[in-house]
């Protein structure tokens, strides 16, 4: 793919002059005035790559005076660089040592290649002034050919045990042992998904985790201390297990991050849950519903840190999915004493249902209410409802997506668009009129802004809670109509 960093502005845009400048490929045309992205130390410069990707070497031109002539500036910049797949937590790989200062070019080696989404540059220091001026900074997944030997460069290398961050996670599967056939469908998910087969750990298959001869209670004790993130595959058998409650509330003393998944037959009403060590308020989904599958799949992407096309990731769930028909769940319910029926809060003056469309407005206590929903709904229903808005519901249903990018990130979310398009075999309907649909959602008021810029403007949007409570339970007839205009949209 060559430079992953070309064309795109940093996160803290708005404190940038000439932002675009050092992502532009234009390392040769630069003077003391033009052909550098400026701010005032101390300043980030953050990329976000799209998705987590695998970095060889990072580039960086710090402003040398040699775009004009042939003698070398001796300022010197101080610098860390630091890298991050979530966007959250960043970490140091280049900037501790004193040979890390100076300017011109710094080309730093990731022999790891280790797999990332954001790259930060944090300037620090400038012996001449309080700026810092960046004439390139290119990400590279494959390392490019080597700069002229005339060029003001000097060249260093981050080794695989200077990043211990970007070590594998583990994935515990906490599970009844009557569950099996569900464990062992998620444990092929996982691995499908990139997870290698020694960061799996179920203890239902001796192969995943505890050893002929050990203790089990002190090998899960040592597991949980390690923090593995923690997919809780809950059931009526779970809760009637102590070894099972034993794991779930170790994972919750130690405060593992963790993932719900109900089994078919798993009442999300009953006393034990709504009583027990996890939150019920935490979204979980169950095993057989697919759109919260794409949304897991992508979680557990992130945290190990691999990447799978539409395509195939489509495939995958697909196929799970006729495993998990295959399995029958075990005939023990929750008894009738540990069902809460949920209560139903209408207004004296609400409809049944949103008129002509067949959708039930969904005011339910324990979902939320939200007329600007059911109207949302039943536009969709209707004959005024552009083909571009119903495939946007379709691309955030197929994929799980709760946010979507917008403002200066538009044109990461719309290639992820436009690969969904491929691969699902439809026209450039939803990538050409994707900006339009995104006011359209927020004027709807079934969207709203979750992240900004420095300088306050939007580059992230949200569905409102409400509506994605709906996506998991799709009306009849918006499923109708996204059917028809996908024939519709059809590019054979």
């Amino acid at each position: 793919m060559g430079n992953l960093a070309k064309g795109r502005l940093p996160g803290e845009q708005g404190i940038w002059k000439n932002a675009g400048e050092a992502t532009n490929g234009d390392h040769t045309n630069y003077s003391y005035k033009t052909g550098f992205a400026a701010a005032t130390l101390p300043a980030f410069y953050t990329l976000d790559l799209g998705s987590s990707m695998e970095v060889s070497q990072i580039r960086i031109l710090l402003f040398d005076g040699l775009g004009h002539r042939e003698v070398i500036d001796n300022r010197k910049y101080t610098f860390d660089l630091n890298v991050s797949v979530d966007g959250k937590q960043f970490h140091k790989v280049f900037g501790e040592s004193p040979e890390h200062q100076g300017n011109g070019w710094f080309i730093i080696d990731l022999l790891a290649k280790p797999k990332i989404r954001f790259v930060q540059l944090h300037g620090t220091g400038n012996t001449e002034n309080r700026g810092i001026h960046i004439v390139e900074f290119a990400v590279y997944d494959v390392a490019p050919s080597e700069l002229p030997s005339s060029f003001n460069k000097k060249r260093f290398s981050v080794a695989q045990e200077q990043m211990p961050f970007l070590g594998k996670s583990t994935i515990f599967i906490s599970h009844s042992s009557d569950n099996k056939a569900y464990g062992d469908a998620l444990v092929d998910l996982l691995e499908d998904l990139g997870v290698e087969s020694v960061d799996i750990k179920f203890t239902s298959n001796h192969a995943y985790g505890i050893g002929i001869g050990m203790n089990i209670f002190e090998w899960l004790k040592e597991r949980i201390v390690e923090k593995p993130h923690v997919i809780f595959l809950l059931s009526p058998e779970y809760y009637k297990s102590v070894p099972c409650l034993n794991e779930m509330g170790a994972a919750w003393v130690v405060g593992n991050d963790y993932t719900m998944i109900f089994t078919q037959d798993f009442e999300l009403n009953g006393k034990e849950f709504l009583s027990g060590a996890l939150d019920p308020r935490k979204m979980g989904f169950h095993i057989d519903n697919e759109t919260m599958l794409f949304h897991f799949a992508e979680q557990i992407m992130s945290i190990v840190n691999t990447k799978r096309s539409v395509a195939i990731l489509n495939q995958k769930i697909k196929a799970f999915l006729k495993r998990i028909e295959q399995v029958t769940p075990n005939p023990v319910l929750a008894s009738s004493e540990s069902v809460t029926q949920p209560i139903a809060v209408r207004y004296e003056d609400e409809p049944d249902e949103v008129p002509g469309t067949g959708i039930e407005s969904r005011l339910v206590k324990n979902v939320g209410t939200s007329t600007a929903v059911d109207k949302f709904l039943a536009h969709l229903c209707s004959d005024k409802a552009k083909a571009c808005e119903i495939l946007l519901i379709h691309y955030v249903i197929d994929l799980a997506r709760v946010k979507l990018r917008t403002g200066w990130k538009t044109d990461q979310e719309v290639n992820d668009i436009k690969a969904w398009e491929e691969a699902n075999s439809l026209n450039n309907e939803l990538s050409t009129n994707y900006d339009k649909v995104v006011r359209m959602l927020e004027m709807r008021k079934v969207a709203e802004v979750s992240e900004t810029t420095s300088n306050g403007n939007p580059r992230e949007i949200k569905l409102a809670e409400e509506l994605v409570q709906v996506f998991l339970d799709l009306p009849k007839g918006v499923e109708e109509k996204i059917k028809a205009t996908v024939r519709t949209n059809a590019d054979w």
